[in-house]
């Protein structure tokens, strides 16, 4: 799964891809406007012991919320 989140400036934006995504939930807003992420945190569980679950990863505003295997990110400036 891949996730783009563009700078409040619109100079930047972040590329992550999650992989191996499981448990994946979603809360929508009642608020029909543009939802805007708060924080992206995503936690090392892979001691938890989990056949193939590294991370959990959840958006600070209850948005949604998944593990998955593992992931990347780039950070893309000024095209």
């Amino acid at each position: 799964m891949s996730l783009t989140a563009e700078s409040v400036d619109g100079d930047s934006r972040l590329e992550t891809t999650f992989l191996g995504v499981a448990g994946l939930q979603v809360s929508l807003p009642e608020n029909p406007e543009p939802a805007r992420l708060d924080v992206l945190d995503v936690s090392d569980v892979a001691a938890d012991g989990f056949e193939n679950i590294g991370c959990r990863v959840a958006e600070g505003a209850g948005f949604f919320a998944f593990s998955c295997s593992g992931f990347f990110a780039v950070v893309v400036r000024g095209e």
